[in-house]
């Protein structure tokens, strides 16, 4: 997930105390005969708005861009291709930034069904010994007729 943001709501995230900074990587090559976009947020983004953003912190795998012409309250939450744009306001100040960063990457989780379902994640894992051929059959056998009972 992404956070599009200018300096005021950048400065509101910087607060949660697990923030770290990050200024990202050097654009323009020695030379300075072209500027190349390394990032590949950066460019999506230059393509979509004709603006250039630069890196600012991520927490966790949540990464934070600064885009100096947004409006003071207003960011955006990239999350694959979904665009989120909020508006920060006078309730949401009141909120610790924890708690209302939290509650956005939730809402945006459930908005979009993204949960762990345990049921499908398969926690045993098959060893890799190899049996003779008929002890190979029996197990396969033995496997399907556990699966069909539940």
């Amino acid at each position: 997930m992404i956070v599009v943001a200018n300096t005021f709501i950048l400065n509101v995230f910087k607060q949660i105390s697990i923030f770290k900074l990050n200024l990202g990587m050097n654009l323009i090559p020695i030379n300075g005969e072209t500027v190349e976009i390394k990032d590949p947020f950066m460019l999506k983004y230059f393509n979509m708005t004709g603006k250039q953003i630069l890196t600012y912190g991520t927490i966790g795998k949540l990464i934070f861009y600064q885009d100096f012409t947004l409006s003071t309250k207003e960011f955006y939450i990239f999350n694959d291709d979904s665009i989120y744009c909020l508006n920060y306001s006078e309730i949401d100040s009141k909120i610790s930034p924890e708690t209302y960063l939290a509650s956005l990457v939730q809402e945006i989780n459930e908005k979009e069904g993204i949960k762990e379902n345990l049921s499908k994640i398969d926690k045993k894992k098959d060893p890799d010994i190899k049996l003779p051929a008929d002890q190979y059959i029996q197990e396969m056998i033995k496997k399907r007729k556990e699966e069909n009972v539940k």
